[in-house]
């Protein structure tokens, strides 16, 4: 038997881990980047624009966000990421949510292979 019932697994990196490989991430020229120009005119930071290898564009759900000021407000960032936002999970290829349930919605983008995040 590969598994206990009842158990829960979770998964864990460190802090170190995660940062390393954010650093290899930010050093890879391969994907467009747009400097964001701040109110002064200094451009002290970057909004990293990612598109698919295949050229298309990550699509996101999001799921049991009750608060309408958080909803809008996540939309508003996968936008300025260069990201959409569906309500098909079909066509997602991640999901945001703080609570998981097995919805048609939900089940359908887990099949399809969207990866599962939190806010």
């Amino acid at each position: 038997k590969w598994s206990t019932p009842g158990v829960k697994r979770s998964w864990e990196a460190s802090l170190s881990s995660l940062q390393s490989k954010r650093i290899r991430a930010n050093h890879n020229n391969d994907s467009p980047r747009e400097q964001k120009q701040s109110k002064d005119g200094s451009s002290n930071s970057l909004i990293h624009m990612e598109t698919r290898p295949n050229g298309e564009r990550y699509t996101i759900l999001l799921m049991d966000i009750g608060d309408e000021n958080k909803r809008a407000w996540l939309t508003e960032v996968i936008r300025k990421l260069g990201g959409d936002v569906t309500s098909d999970g079909n066509m997602s290829t991640h999901i945001v949510t703080g609570k998981v349930r097995r919805t048609l919605s939900f089940c359908t983008a887990l099949c399809s292979g969207a990866w599962i995040v939190s806010p």
